[in-house]
């Protein structure tokens, strides 16, 4: 919990240059998630190769740049240099299986580095009301990556959170 532009975006990327390989960043809100990309594309060479993909509009574009980036995802090896940032929605993971067994695969090869939820209070909030794609994915995802040994860095990042929201946040992403 951090105040506003105090550098969590800066915190995610950090992250993904020092643990080289596949970072994805749910965004609750569709409109945090384009302006998300231009931050993240910011990253210099010194930092290694950094591909961004905002999965919403990735999807948009046409079914065949969306297998794209799974092929991609699937190819990382892990020991790569590179550094990938998937950028999506509740809804693009509760619509997109294939896109999340792509995740579960390279969890299992261990290239899948860190899960971060931004603006988790929304998160929390959303998931345990009126949002069922954020239920949908708390068991076709985070269950299926936490009931693993090895497993991502979980990040949940936000501005506030009650500690009500705290325990919700808990359950929807199966971490204690």
């Amino acid at each position: 919990v951090l105040p506003t532009a105090i550098g969590k975006t800066h915190i995610i990327r950090l992250v993904g240059t020092i643990f080289q390989g596949i970072h994805v960043v749910i965004h609750p809100l569709l409109a945090l998630t384009a302006d998300q990309v231009l931050a993240f594309m910011e990253g210099d060479e010194a930092y290694g190769y950094i591909t961004v993909h905002n999965t919403d509009e990735t999807a948009a574009k046409s079914k065949s740049f969306l297998q794209s980036i799974i092929k991609h995802g699937d190819s990382l090896e892990k020991n790569s240099s590179s550094t990938v940032f998937y950028l999506v929605s509740p809804q693009f993971m509760a619509l997109h299986q294939e896109f999340v067994d792509m995740l579960l695969r390279c969890n299992a090869r261990g290239t899948l580095r860190s899960v971060s939820i931004d603006e988790a209070h929304l998160f929390a909030q959303h998931g345990s009301s009126f949002r069922s794609e954020i239920r949908k994915i708390s068991s076709t995802f985070f269950a299926k990556i936490f009931s693993k040994e090895k497993h991502p860095i979980i990040m949940a990042l936000t501005a506030t959170l009650s500690n009500e929201d705290l325990a919700v946040l808990q359950d929807l992403l199966h971490v204690k």
